[in-house]
């Protein structure tokens, strides 16, 4: 005895594939958002590593400069130690050999 009828079939054999599919849909968009969030966490950490180089090495450059008039050891250290970058949060430091 068949409970459902030809019309009930029909409709349950157009909804579960479209049903199916869309949860398919679903998951893919899904997927696709986290790899694409992904990637843009990668590049934003790569450009902010690369930017906080690129600052460090100009502030490198700026106390190289700094004291390369200064002929005087205890001058120079005197004068490092002085200096301050990152609004006065770092400063800099020479290992004496």
């Amino acid at each position: 005895m068949n409970q459902f009828s030809i019309k009930q079939r029909i409709l349950v054999l157009a909804i579960v594939p479209v049903l199916l599919l869309a949860i398919a849909i679903s998951l893919l968009g899904i997927e696709l958002a986290r790899s694409v969030a992904a990637v843009g966490e990668t590049q934003l950490k790569s450009s902010l590593y690369d930017e906080k180089k690129a600052q460090l090495d100009a502030f490198l450059e700026l106390a190289q400069s700094a004291v390369s008039g200064v002929a005087d050891l205890e001058q120079k250290k005197a004068l490092l130690r002085a200096l301050r970058y990152d609004n006065g949060n770092n400063y800099f430091f020479v290992y004496d050999k």
